[in-house]
C-alpha cells in the first residue's frame, strides 16, 4: 500500500470544480502497483495485469512507478509523481487491481479534456 499525496494548490482544486463539478476523490491511499505504458521498461503487460492472448497488448512494456498524487474520476486514474508534479498520467484499474497508465499531458486541465 501506498500513501498519497492528498493537498492539492488552489488551481488545482480549481481545475477540479470546472472539469468534475466535486464528482471526483482523491485517494489517500492506493493498494496495487502503477505501471506507465513506456517502449523501454521492465515490465511486460502479462507481468502487470490480467493475462491476455492478444500479440500486441503482451508485447507492451511497461516501468513501475510510484505514485504520489492520484484522482479518481468515474472509471478513470489521473496521477503524477513526486518528481514529475505537473506531468499527469491517465489510466484504468485492472482487475487485478494494478493501474495501467497509458497516456501522458503537461496538466491538470490537459488530463481532463484529454478524457
Amino acid at each position: 500500500m501506498y500513501k498519497l499525496n492528498t493537498d492539492l494548490s488552489n488551481e488545482d482544486k480549481r481545475i477540479l470544480t470546472e472539469y468534475t463539478n466535486n464528482d471526483y476523490e482523491i485517494l489517500p491511499y492506493i493498494e496495487g502497483e502503477s505501471f506507465v505504458l513506456n517502449d523501454y521498461g521492465d515490465y511486460l503487460y502479462n507481468e502487470c495485469f490480467e493475462k491476455t492472448e492478444i500479440e500486441f497488448f503482451a508485447k507492451q512494456r511497461y516501468k513501475k512507478i510510484i505514485p504520489y498524487t492520484i484522482i479518481k474520476f468515474y472509471n478513470f486514474y489521473l496521477m503524477n509523481t513526486e518528481k514529475e508534479r505537473n506531468i499527469w498520467y491517465r489510466g484504468r484499474k485492472d482487475t487485478n487491481g494494478n493501474i495501467e497508465y497509458d497516456c501522458y499531458v503537461e496538466s491538470l486541465e490537459e488530463a481532463f479534456m484529454s478524457l
